[in-house]
C-alpha cells in the first residue's frame, strides 16, 4: 500500500514538496514547522484540528521459529515465551492483557527495544513474541514471518490521526494531504473490512 500511495501523492500533487520525518514527543502544533503528522491517539491536540485514519488494532505476534505455524494459543499462554517489550510504550503488554481480560499477576519482562521496527525485527528473528499494531506488520504477516497464535487483533482503543496545526487547516497543501490520506485510508479499512 506504501509504494502504491507514494506514487498517487505525487502523481495527483507533483507540485507539493513532502518530506517525512519523526514528529517529535513534545510536538508544539502552536510553533511547529509541520504542516500535518500521523500521530496515535484519542484525536485531541492543544492548538491543532485532527482527522481520524484508522483505528488501531494490536496483536501478539511471533515468528514461526517460536511458535509453529497453525498453532492456537490460549492467551494466558503467552508467559511461557520470551515477550519484547516497545520502550517507547512499555505498557503494551499490560493493556493487551486488560484488553484480553486476562488477570495476570507475574511480572512482565523482556528484552526493550528502542524503536518498533526494531521489536518487529527481533520478532521475526525469533528472538521472542511481542505486541504490535497489525498495520505495522501487514508484510510480515502476509509472508507467514510472523503470525498470531493468540488470535486476532483486538482495538487497541486509540486510532491514528491526521493532525494539523490549526493555523494552517486551511492551506491548500494541507488540505491536498488531508484529502489524500483520508482517501488513501479509507481504502484500507475497506480492504480490512473484506
Amino acid at each position: 500500500m506504501a509504494a502504491q500511495a507514494d506514487r498517487n501523492v505525487h502523481s495527483r500533487a507533483s507540485d507539493i514538496p513532502v518530506e517525512v520525518t519523526l514528529a517529535p514527543a513534545d510536538l508544539d502544533f502552536e510553533t511547529t514547522r509541520l504542516d500535518v503528522a500521523i500521530l496515535r491517539g484519542v484525536g485531541t491536540w492543544l492548538d491543532a484540528r485532527s482527522v481520524e485514519l484508522f483505528a488501531e488494532e494490536i496483536a501478539v505476534v511471533s515468528s514461526p521459529k517460536v511458535v509453529s505455524l497453525g498453532t492456537r494459543l490460549e492467551n494466558a499462554d503467552f508467559a511461557k515465551f520470551p515477550m519484547l517489550q516497545n520502550a517507547s510504550r512499555p505498557s503494551m503488554w499490560l493493556h493487551w492483557l486488560r484488553l484480553s481480560g486476562l488477570n495476570y499477576q507475574g511480572r512482565i519482562q523482556g528484552t526493550r527495544f528502542a524503536h518498533t521496527e526494531m521489536l518487529i525485527n527481533a520478532a521475526v528473528q525469533g528472538i521472542g513474541i511481542a505486541i504490535v499494531p497489525v498495520c505495522y506488520v501487514e508484510a510480515e504477516l502476509a509472508r507467514n514471518e510472523l503470525h498470531m497464535p493468540f488470535g486476532p487483533p483486538i482495538l487497541s482503543g486509540d486510532s491514528y490521526y491526521a493532525v494539523y496545526p490549526e493555523r494552517k487547516a486551511q492551506l491548500p497543501s494541507v488540505v491536498a494531504f488531508r484529502s489524500w490520506v483520508t482517501r488513501e485510508t479509507r481504502s484500507y479499512r475497506k480492504l480490512k473490512a473484506q
